[in-house]
């Protein structure tokens, strides 16, 4: 007798297309912060300006975000992914490919990355993740682990792709082929395959969103367990921010060298990867506030390991990282799968938008307080004194938010949005 398979299982069946247009997706928005790193001293030689200068365009993008976020959540909400991600995707590549015609100018540097700082908010998290938690209804924790991963891809292939590319052409070539090659093939792809089923999108017969279950933006803006989803994610973020970008220095202040550092950053990649598999596994069998509570739970234990205590050891310390690694990497889908269970899929896009401003606001803000932090006091153990009790309270946040409204008790996952 043949056995019948899972409604889990149909959906990648019937959608796998889809969520590999989100991932290829996904890695080209990326693709900016995770290059861009290794062209600061090419940039730097050529126009002579400080590390700082260098980097204000890059600050720019970040901020910019905040508020785009949630204008592009009620794009996606009116119009849905498909119209938004590929105008999109077209503007994005010819301003991020704009950045490669920069002159000694510190005002037309700025506008450019204004230019693409605002751009890139079309085809990024918002339009991804209402994609897939719109068409996957039972598989829709792996479904976001794998449509996301293509950021950690982005930060394990582009690194080295972007060295060799500047080194052998120069960083306007390396800029400009990434741009043009990487936004190229997401278009190429969300065109054919980033389409959203009718009955994902939760659609009624007459189109109107008002119809749908969930909650208005009003009353989302005073709900409790939202307020929380996003503190929480503030939090993860805010700490989470702080270990990408200083990974290297924190672990050569602990004596390692800077190439087994590197290759503890490479395991850090590694072990995020795995764990936006494992958690979106465990997100499909358990609770996923709770899941992300023992993340971040866990994330605290691991830096209180990081603190200058006769406990630390090498070895702990690699363990440590791989740990953070590993709770780190859920962040983006456990925010995901909350939010489309407690604001359902009526205003998903605009209310998804808001939770996405905490990201954006989280990795300014950690970036900023690991480099103060560490200027303080010539170590990062503030930081990590800072991020054990932070990592708790954001744990508190999310364990036991409530019950399901009522539209997430049918079925086994909600349908959040006709992205």
């Amino acid at each position: 007798m043949r056995k019948e398979r899972s409604p889990a299982t149909q959906e990648w069946r019937i959608y796998w297309p889809l969520a590999m247009a989100v991932f290829v997706g996904s890695f080209f928005s990326a693709m900016p912060f995770q290059a861009f790193g290794l062209m600061m001293d090419p940039v730097r030689a050529e126009f002579g300006w400080s590390v700082t200068q260098v980097t204000t365009g890059l600050t720019l993008h970040s901020i910019l975000m905040v508020p785009m976020a949630p204008v592009v959540g009620a794009l996606v909400d009116k119009f849905g992914g498909r119209r938004v991600a590929l105008p999109g995707l077209i503007v994005t590549m010819i301003a991020a490919t704009s950045i490669s015609m920069a002159t000694n100018s510190t005002v037309l540097w700025l506008a450019l990355w204004t230019f693409l700082g605002i751009v890139i908010a079309f085809p990024n998290m918002t339009v991804w993740t209402s994609a897939i938690v719109a068409t996957f209804k039972h598989g829709q924790g792996l479904a976001l682990a794998f449509a996301l991963s293509g950021m950690s891809a982005a930060a394990t292939v582009l690194p080295p792709l972007t060295q060799w590319l500047t080194d052998s052409f120069g960083w306007r070539f390396a800029f400009a082929s990434l741009s043009i090659g990487l936004g190229g093939l997401a278009f190429v792809t969300c065109y054919f395959f980033l389409y959203i089923p009718v009955e994902g999108r939760g659609e009624t017969k007459g189109g109107q969103p008002d119809m749908l279950p969930g909650l208005s933006v009003r009353q989302a803006l005073i709900s409790i367990p939202l307020l929380r989803i996003g503190l929480a994610t503030l939090i993860i973020m805010t700490v989470g921010a702080a270990v990408f970008v200083h990974r290297v220095p924190m672990l050569t202040e602990t004596g390692f060298s800077r190439e087994q550092a590197a290759q503890l950053a490479a395991l850090f990649g590694l072990t995020t990867i795995i764990g936006k598999f494992s958690m979106g596994w465990a997100m499909q069998k358990w609770s996923p506030g709770n899941i992300g509570a023992l993340a971040l739970g866990t994330m605290g234990v691991a830096f209180f390991a990081m603190l200058d205590t006769p406990l630390r050891s090498s070895n702990v310390i690699a363990i440590a990282v791989s740990v953070l690694g590993f709770t780190g990497g859920a962040k983006m889908q456990v925010a995901a799968m909350l939010t489309s269970i407690y604001a359902g899929p009526r205003n998903f896009g605009k209310i998804y938008g808001f939770i996405l401003s905490f990201f954006t606001l989280g990795a300014g803000v950690g970036v900023t307080l690991g480099g103060m932090a560490y200027d303080a006091s010539q170590s990062y153990q503030l930081f990590y004194l800072l991020a054990v009790p932070s990592c708790f309270v954001g744990a508190a946040l999310l364990f036991r938010l409530g019950d399901y409204p009522e539209w997430a008790r049918i079925g086994a996952t909600p349908v959040a949005s006709h992205a």
